[in-house]
């Protein structure tokens, strides 16, 4: 048994036009703008370690430079000046703890690093080093071009509505399909708005 829907050709019209409508909003509503851009950055967590150093090697200079001390002698009715190694200034020296700390850069490209070391006993005991990154977040946005929506809705009068419309930055138009369920009436709305 073979059914045979008529329609008028409004019908088709209508339909035709409603699919052209639904594709060309998907086409344009894909469309975007690039309305701002901003650029963050911020630390993450530090890296932090201490290294035990062992010397690579070892060297004797030839003509070590030593600590002296000058000394008058007095030698034969003569005033003599000498200078003698100061084995004090040595023993200092060799016992003092000296300690480092440098800054090796500190930027909102790389981050942070810096460098503690101690030297005692002519000998540095251990390096630290405590390293912030930064990460840097570019964030673009962007939003449609036009935006579609639709309405539907049901007045306390009776009326029955459904419709959309477009908006292009801050502007807007529409359309509403009105009808009335008392008296059967239909009704068209057509508007134009503004968004401050």
């Amino acid at each position: 048994m073979d059914i045979k829907l008529k329609t008028s050709p409004s019908v088709w019209t209508l339909v035709i036009c409603l699919a052209a409508g639904l594709a060309a909003g998907f086409w344009l509503g894909r469309k975007t703008i690039k309305t701002g851009e901003s650029h963050d950055s911020f630390e993450l967590p530090a890296v932090e370690r201490s290294i035990a150093l062992t010397p690579k090697s070892e060297t004797v200079p030839d003509y070590p430079v030593l600590p002296m001390k000058r000394d008058t002698v007095i030698r034969h009715d003569t005033l003599l000046i000498v200078e003698k190694v100061d084995s004090a200034a040595i023993i200092r020296d060799y016992e003092i703890r000296r300690q480092y700390s440098e800054l090796l850069f500190d930027n909102s490209q790389w981050g942070r690093l810096s460098v503690n070391f101690n030297v005692q006993y002519n000998r540095a005991d251990s390096l630290h080093y405590s390293f912030v990154p930064i990460q840097q977040v570019n964030r673009i946005v962007i939003r449609p071009k036009l935006l579609f929506f639709g309405q539907a809705g049901y007045s306390t009068l009776g009326i029955v509505s459904a419709g959309g419309g477009v908006i292009h930055d801050n502007w807007g138009m529409g359309y509403r399909f009105q009808r009335q369920t008392a008296s059967d009436r239909n009704g068209h709305e057509v508007s134009v708005f503004y968004f401050w």
